[in-house]
């Protein structure tokens, strides 16, 4: 799938230290969740408008 990220909103460490927390803050190979909002039935052409980009890999881990 391939997604739209201008007007995303990005939740992101700031990994290369610009003090921005946008799409450079990503690195190759970090697993990120993007939130899109879709039709169930028939999405639409690509690329889909992205809400939200959250890099799941600067998360810390929990430990039980």
């Amino acid at each position: 799938m391939t997604f739209d990220l201008g007007f995303a909103r990005f939740v992101v460490a700031d990994t290369n230290k610009d003090g921005a927390h946008n799409l450079a803050g990503l690195a190759d190979g970090d697993h990120v969740l993007v939130k899109a909002r879709l039709p169930r039935k028939d999405p639409g052409t690509q690329p889909f408008k992205a809400r939200m980009v959250i890099d799941n890999s600067a998360r810390p881990k929990h430990s039980h």
